[in-house]
């Protein structure tokens, strides 16, 4: 029995050591699941000094910064000198976030100094039919790479406290979260998809990801899912807008409180966590909420963000503070921002960002 046991222990040793053979001999950068995560993965390889802020999210994040409109509004503003570029990644989930950032901290980029992070929901990221989609997609690989990452996912999603969230739930998601990070590590099923990755790399059009890692959300207008959302919030901008105002200011106004409910001290413990890892190498993180989100999402974030350092967070979310990101004609549909609301939130971006540093010279 101990010498079954032996020999299984050794092939398992052996099958992880060949898993990392291959991804090591292939050398793939951490996001070549996607075309353009690898065109942006690609660009920060050819221009490693270039770039001291980046800015890391979903959609909200690639359709809502703009880089060069960052940079020159702290540039003619304050004595600081940023040059940014756009790390978002569409449908990304908290989990893909969190690797995203994590890879970024790895990379070692000389001079990067500043990592402005979207603040996403683990109730948004893990809804049964998106979760169970993007989890069985190469997507996965950003982030449940490693122990570090796994961690990440059962601790936060642990840590999600509505009935809903049941003990037998968590142990399914529990169990998804640990057959894909096996998956990942064995490279199960995808090693003919790296080998032909490595060669498209050759010829991969940077410039898909446009100024800076930016994408105006109106140049993809003719797609159809961007088509049909644009039509349907046109059609009821009005109380749209009025919805996500009252629901943001009742949970993110200093006077109100969330209910207890939505805590998720693990989720926070381990943002808290990837701050000190990004301190270690020099970098902060800014921990950034979207002024629009679905549902409870604001109130699922309000207690994560009251748990994140002082200095490592931006609130723009109370639209009685920030009446200015809150109009509907800033808006493409109901979550994203079109090109003169992304100049209008980057420049609130930028003078919080300002004064933060400026406050701490003080």
């Amino acid at each position: 029995m101990f010498k079954l046991f032996l020999k299984s222990l050794v092939l398992l040793g052996l099958l992880f050591l060949g898993s990392w053979a291959i991804r090591s001999i292939i050398d793939l950068p951490y996001s070549w699941p996607t075309d353009a995560e690898l065109a942006r993965a690609m660009t920060l390889q050819e221009k490693p000094n270039q770039y001291n802020t980046i800015f890391v999210g979903s959609s909200k994040t690639f359709r809502g910064m703009k880089p060069h409109i960052f940079n020159r509004y702290v540039r003619n503003n304050s004595n600081l000198k940023v040059t940014s570029f756009n790390y978002g990644l569409g449908g990304a989930t908290a989990g893909q976030i969190y690797g995203l950032c994590r890879n970024l901290i790895d990379y070692d980029l000389p001079n990067l100094k500043y990592i402005f992070y979207e603040l996403r929901s683990i109730q948004t990221s893990t809804q049964q039919k998106k979760f169970v989609k993007n989890l069985h997609t190469k997507r996965s690989r950003l982030w449940l790479k490693d122990w570090r990452g796994l961690k990440f996912g059962i601790n936060a999603y642990w840590g999600l406290k509505e009935e809903k969230y049941t003990f037998f739930r968590k142990v399914k998601f529990s169990f998804y979260f640990f057959v894909k990070y096996i998956e990942n590590k064995l490279n199960i099923g995808v090693v003919k998809d790296m080998a032909l990755r490595k060669q498209e790399m050759k010829d991969l059009d940077l410039s898909i990801v446009g100024n800076d890692g930016y994408i105006r959300i109106e140049d993809d207008a003719d797609l159809i899912g961007i088509k049909s959302q644009h039509e349907a919030y046109v059609s009821d901008s009005t109380n749209i807008m009025n919805s996500n105002r009252k629901r943001s200011h009742e949970a993110f106004s200093p006077t109100n409180k969330v209910p207890g409910i939505f805590n998720n001290d693990a989720y926070a413990d381990e943002l808290n966590i990837l701050i000190e890892m990004a301190k270690s190498k020099g970098i902060r993180i800014i921990f950034v909420p979207h002024p629009m989100l679905k549902g409870n999402d604001y109130k699922n974030i309000r207690p994560v963000f009251n748990k994140l350092p002082a200095k490592n967070k931006v609130n723009l979310v109370d639209s009685k503070k920030f009446p200015e990101i809150y109009k509907a004609d800033q808006y493409w549909d109901e979550t994203h921002t079109n090109d003169k609301g992304a100049m209008i939130l980057t420049k609130t971006l930028a003078k919080k960002f300002i004064g933060i540093i400026e406050m701490e010279r003080k």
